[in-house]
């Protein structure tokens, strides 16, 4: 049954609390949470801490949902659950089981009346509480677990840290913890306004959002100086932008936009280059740039200009990261045939530049911060569990997705392609309007990573698989090895 986001928005507004209950968290009670939990932020002008919250309350759903789906597997095997050794040697075939049987769980879930509840409460004056519970009791083991998780983040200077010294993962969720407390930590929002607590019949987290923020010194320093250097960042050349211009002019004709494009050696070169390429192959070569403008069109004339003119800035400015746009060349032609698959072939170009501009951030973020960037990247590749946007968010207060998206507005990109950047790691972020061209991004960037070994089909986002029809790790598969080069 479909929860109704208007009357709860409503009971909230009224009330100042409103509660939602579930045993399965899923698209439905998705969505409830995310408009509630913006509206509630939005009348107190915290709207900014929209993605940092959602992550969070993300997190302890997932983490409620599944200590519910632990109590299931260890009643139907006949565990004990607060025999110590039992429980370690139980966890390793849970995980396995929670990972491959999520589905069945779910169903299982709603013969059993373990539940999750979660609330909003707003506080005048004071602050917003975000409460989850769970009405399965976490035991002596689980808290000593959280309370040592709590205390690293507490001590530690950054998420670094923290990462080199978890070596306890028998939850499989330590690392979530962590990021969450880290989270709160480079926010603003602060550890103190995090509680986990065992009650009676349950557990219950708190995530209190006071109304009044400030983000650390060292992370906001870092974050001033990463801005600093974007507003530093040249502009397009003229030449480049009245090419753009002419491809934005319902009166231009090709013949004055080819007479453009041969004043500029290198993006002559790129144009002949293409219209020659197999993909656009005919009976005839085409050795003139006005042949060659004829043959892509407009639209791939300014596509092709965006790249060159967007590489030419970021290479002059920026050293170049080893492997950086091999990977996005090949990004860039796996989301092409993604949205070739996926319906989505009449937007096949734009999303093609979209996955060569995706990750444009990093150039600027090493330039800044290379030890830091490095230190994150194989701290991301050790654990193979989280992605390295939301590290460079927790550590330096911006990541390298926003900086891309900043950078996409600065040069007046389309608003899919600066959504595709800003999301293509977070896709359920996204505007309806683009949400499956940025699924497309986060689909294409994934199976790089899963090729390149820093990630696997687990953690491609779910929301994302559904809207393309990949509900299954099989017909992710599939799709992955249909798009791959032959050899």
């Amino acid at each position: 049954m479909s929860l109704d986001i208007a009357q709860l928005t409503k009971t909230l507004e009224d009330e100042k609390k409103v509660f939602i209950s579930f045993k399965k968290f899923d698209k439905n009670e998705n969505a409830a949470v995310f408009h509630i939990l913006s509206w509630a932020l939005a009348q107190n002008d915290l709207l900014f801490l929209q993605h940092i919250v959602l992550t969070l309350l993300k997190e302890v759903i997932n983490n409620g949902i599944k200590a519910n789906f632990k109590r299931i597997y260890f009643e139907e095997n006949s565990i004990d659950i607060n025999n110590e050794k039992e429980y370690a040697k139980a966890m390793e075939s849970f995980k396995t089981s929670v990972i491959q049987k999520k589905k069945e769980y779910d169903e299982k879930a709603q013969n059993f009346n373990y539940v999750v509840e979660i609330s909003t409460q707003i506080i005048p004056n004071d602050g917003i509480v975000f409460s989850v519970y769970n009405n399965s009791k976490i035991t002596k083991e689980e808290i000593a677990r959280v309370k040592e998780r709590i205390n690293a983040a507490v001590k530690a200077n950054s998420i670094i840290e923290v990462l080199g010294d978890m070596t306890d993962d028998i939850e499989g969720a330590g690392l979530g913890l962590i990021l969450n407390l880290m989270l709160l930590k480079s926010s603003g929002i602060g550890i103190k306004n995090f509680q986990i607590k065992a009650e009676k019949e349950g557990t219950r987290v708190n995530i209190k959002v006071p109304l009044s923020i400030h983000k650390p010194d060292t992370i906001s320093k870092i974050e001033k100086r990463i801005i600093a250097e974007i507003d530093d960042v040249p502009t397009f050349s003229d030449s480049i932008q009245k090419i753009i211009n002419l491809c934005d002019s319902p009166d231009s004709s090709i013949s004055a936009i080819a007479t453009e494009i041969g004043k500029d050696p290198s993006l002559s070169s790129n144009i002949l280059k293409l219209a020659n390429s197999a993909a656009l192959a005919t009976a005839s070569r085409s050795d003139t740039i006005p042949m060659a403008a004829a043959k892509i069109g407009i639209k791939g004339i300014k596509e092709m200009t965006i790249a060159v003119a967007a590489r030419r800035v970021l290479s002059e400015k920026y050293k170049e990261i080893r492997g950086f746009w091999d990977h996005s060349n090949l990004c860039a032609i796996y989301a092409k045939k993604i949205a070739n698959e996926t319906g989505m072939k009449k937007m096949q170009d734009t999303i093609y530049l979209a996955g060569l501009l995706h990750d444009i951030g990093k150039l600027v973020l090493y330039s800044i911060e290379p030890s830091t960037v490095n230190a994150l990247e194989n701290a991301v590749v050790d654990k193979n569990r989280t992605d390295s946007a939301l590290f460079e968010e927790i550590t330096m207060g911006i990541s390298h997705t926003d900086i891309g998206a900043r950078l996409s507005e600065k040069w007046n990109f389309s608003d899919l392609l600066t959504e595709c950047i800003r999301n293509h790691h977070f896709p359920q972020r996204s505007s309806e309007k683009f949400r499956k061209a940025t699924c497309i991004i986060h689909l294409a960037d994934s199976f790089l990573n899963i090729e390149e070994k820093n990630s696997n089909y687990v953690y491609i986002d779910y929301s994302a698989r559904k809207l393309l029809n990949l509900d299954t790790e099989e017909k992710l598969h599939a799709l992955h090895e249909k798009i791959k080069p032959t050899e």
